[in-house]
């Protein structure tokens, strides 16, 4: 088996058009004193989203008080499983 160069393979070097012009760019000098520094600024829409963020995070997974309520009408007896309300929510997730 001949394995040719097809000009696809770019580890290869390749054949040149002939000379190419270059633009030379030169880096132009700052008065003294003066230093230019980097900025960047947050739009509207991305501190919204910073801030709900961090109330997401500052939300707890469990709303315990609601987990208490049901423990103690549980311990207690008091707490009665809506029948119907279940089987209906069953039925949706098997339909």
């Amino acid at each position: 088996m001949k394995v040719e160069n097809n000009g696809i393979n770019p580890l290869l070097p390749q054949k040149s058009d002939g000379p190419k012009s270059a633009t030379k760019h030169t880096r132009l000098e700052e008065p003294a004193g003066e230093m230019k520094t980097d900025k960047a600024e947050l739009s509207e829409q991305a501190r919204l989203l910073s801030k709900a963020h961090q109330v997401f995070n500052d939300t707890p997974d469990v709303r315990e008080d609601k987990v208490n309520a049901i423990k103690v009408q549980v311990e207690s007896g008091n707490y009665h499983i809506p029948l119907n309300e279940l089987a209906r929510r069953l039925y949706k997730k098997v339909v």
